[in-house]
């Protein structure tokens, strides 16, 4: 689908990676840039938890870690910026 936006002079951003376990973020983002042309995507996030009422400051620190993570990831490719 992003071939054909892309044919048709639209701009795309994908969706995702999501709620991915921190060990498959690599494998998933590397899959997701393959698939999808490289084209720019956003991460779902921060999330908050409510079965750990007290403790969303840790949440809020694995997410901007996992976004630091994906970010980097992105640079090392050449995605980022291009």
């Amino acid at each position: 689908m992003t071939q054909i936006a892309w044919k048709k002079g639209c701009q795309v951003m994908i969706e995702g990676p999501g709620h991915v376990p921190m060990h498959k973020i690599k494998i998933n983002m590397d899959k997701q840039l393959k698939e999808c042309g490289e084209a720019p995507f956003y991460t779902l996030g921060p999330l908050t938890t409510d079965i750990a009422p007290g403790y969303d400051h840790i949440t809020d620190r694995l997410v901007r870690l996992r976004d630091a993570l994906l970010r980097d990831a992105e640079g090392a490719s050449g995605a980022a910026g291009s």
